[in-house]
């Protein structure tokens, strides 16, 4: 069976062409542009564009978030959050009065709100009582019922932060092929298992998935969502879409999530709630109230309490910690999000929970010029995971060692202006380095506050000391013969000391000498990275001054 998505569109809407102007065609720049009726006048200082219809910044989305789902941007509808989508896809294929949709409650509110301003019946098919999909109900339902047109799935589940297998959701997409399956996985950045966008393009003509950037690019208020499915259904739903649909500053919002720096950042939270996501079940399963705590794909857990209305008003009154009460969805059941480690601790103290060790010392900052965008976070007690990604081979070699050899996680993104010159890429990238060590340092209560190692590789030698005193100096004593080595240019070891220190707010001394150049620009960052470990390791709480003031 061949499936055809304009056999279920509203007949009305096949006749539908969507508004454009002449400037999709054309473009823009080079235009004196007097088509939109649009105020020629800045807000002021005239450099917002605030004053233009968004184009540009909007296929430069487009692109970009092609990219990022491995799909054409023809199989891609963006619009102001996934609830806008859900809409559409319920007015275009539903008739009012005439079609349902199928969903499976506990589950995401709006499939059936959307449905029910619609004038669309929601026919519910109940979870099991353990959070699993009922698949046999769900297929006679469907069987039943021919003029349910659309049957909402969500995984990771929302509020029970449970996936649904993947091979559930394919069989069940494949055996029923005549209806519009929406896979909603909104938190899938969370989950452990694979997208349903991972599938060939054709392999699944009915189904459309829905993504945002609300969750794990931490852009809830932007609003930018994201339907993904076979070219000519999305083309039928984006028949619907109003013009210009995404506002100028949220689309400049999700262009600068979603570039390398951004991506990076945000791989590197995802990494860090998913670890307070299991940490925080971990504890919340010791309290005497707490019957269940789901095991959760999402950003948030899901928990059944005795006594929930009563712990849900205790905790926004006496702590004021506010948690979505879900007793409505499942008896007894409470929705927490994971926040940060403070938050997280602040909740399990209100509980009467043991409180957390201590936190990490960990920093992260994004560092934008007209020459280089870089995001860079450490932890400094964990040796990992660590991601460097510069542009430049060699300096990505040269960071790799500084992170394995220091023991401290880095995560270093930099999009530069190598088409001039490495030089700024380098550079700005040491700068931002210095400047997370530095917060990640913090007070330096505790710290051994010097380090010094004499490392050995080959015929080169290299030695390294550090004090972080909190008085930037650099002293570097060595040569190369070699202008450059895999687009690192040599004269930049140096200078990556300096920017380091100045940053850094540490003293460091740094020799080196041997034959061979590429062992001895490593020696010198392998040296430089054991000294920094010894330099920030914790030995107990003092600050390690006799001035009381570092």
């Amino acid at each position: 069976m061949t499936f055809d998505p304009r056999s279920l569109a509203r007949p009305w809407l096949l006749d539908v062409v969507p508004y454009t102007g002449e400037r999709e065609a054309h473009g823009q720049d080079g235009l004196t542009l007097l088509d939109m009726n649009e105020n020629p006048n800045g807000d002021g200082d005239g450099n917002t564009g605030l004053n233009r219809y968004p184009g540009p910044e909007v296929r430069a989305l487009y692109a970009r978030m092609a990219r990022l789902y491995g799909r054409p941007e023809n199989h891609l509808m963006i619009s102001p959050g996934s609830d806008e989508a859900i809409g559409m896809l319920i007015r275009a294929f539903c008739t009012p009065g005439e079609h349902s949709i199928l969903v499976n409650p506990p589950t995401f509110g709006m499939y059936a709100l959307s449905a029910k301003v619609n004038g669309v019946a929601a026919k519910s098919v109940p979870m099991l009582a353990d959070a699993k999909l009922d698949w046999t109900a769900l297929s006679d339902a469907a069987e039943q019922d021919a003029n349910a047109r659309i049957i909402f799935l969500c995984t990771p589940q929302n509020p029970c932060g449970t996936a649904v297998p993947h091979d559930e959701i394919l069989a069940f997409a494949k055996r029923h092929a005549d209806r519009i399956i929406v896979v909603d996985e909104a938190y899938q950045e969370f989950a452990d298992g694979p997208s349903l966008i991972d599938e060939p393009a054709g392999s699944l003509p009915n189904v459309v998935v829905l993504r945002t950037l609300s969750k794990a690019y931490a852009l809830a208020g932007a609003r930018i969502g994201c339907m993904i499915g076979e070219p000519g259904l999305v083309a039928i739903v984006k028949a619907l879409q109003s013009p210009y649909p995404l506002p100028t500053p949220s689309v400049k919002a999700a262009l600068a999530a979603l570039s390398p720096a951004g991506v990076a950042q945000s791989k590197r939270q995802i990494t860090e709630l998913k670890e307070e996501r299991d940490r925080l079940a971990a504890a919340l399963s010791q309290h005497d109230d707490i019957e269940t705590v789901f095991e959760s794909q999402a950003n948030f857990l899901f928990v059944t309490m005795r006594q929930a209305d009563a712990w849900h008003q205790t905790l926004l009154n006496d702590f004021g910690i506010l948690v979505r009460n879900q007793t409505k969805a499942l008896p007894g059941g409470l929705r927490i999000s994971v926040g940060t480690p403070r938050e997280n601790d602040l909740l399990l103290q209100a509980l009467g929970l043991a409180p957390a060790p201590k936190a990490d010392r960990k920093a992260e900052l994004k560092r934008e010029t007209k020459e280089t965008s870089i995001y860079c976070a450490v932890n400094l007690d964990k040796p990992g995971p660590s991601s460097i990604a510069t542009g430049v081979g060699f300096f990505d070699h040269m960071l790799d060692q500084l992170t394995k050899h220091s023991g401290i996680a880095m995560v270093i993104a930099t999009e530069g202006d190598t088409h001039i010159d490495t030089h700024h890429t380098v550079e700005d990238t040491m700068i931002a380095l210095g400047q997370v060590l530095d917060q990640a340092v913090g007070d330096k209560r505790g710290i051994l506050r010097y380090g010094h190692f004499d490392l050995v590789m080959d015929e080169a030698r290299a030695q390294a000391a550090i004090d972080l005193s909190g008085r930037a100096h650099a002293s570097f004593d060595g040569s190369f013969k070699a202008d450059s080595l895999g687009g690192l240019q040599t004269e930049m070891v140096a200078h990556c000391i300096q920017s380091l220190a100045e940053k850094l707010r540490a003293t460091i001394h740094v020799s080196v000498t041997g034959d061979n150049d590429h062992h001895k620009c490593e020696a010198v960052f392998k040296a430089l990275a054991k000294a920094l470990k010894m330099a920030v390791k914790i030995e107990g709480d003092a600050l390690p001054s006799t001035k009381g003031l570092l």
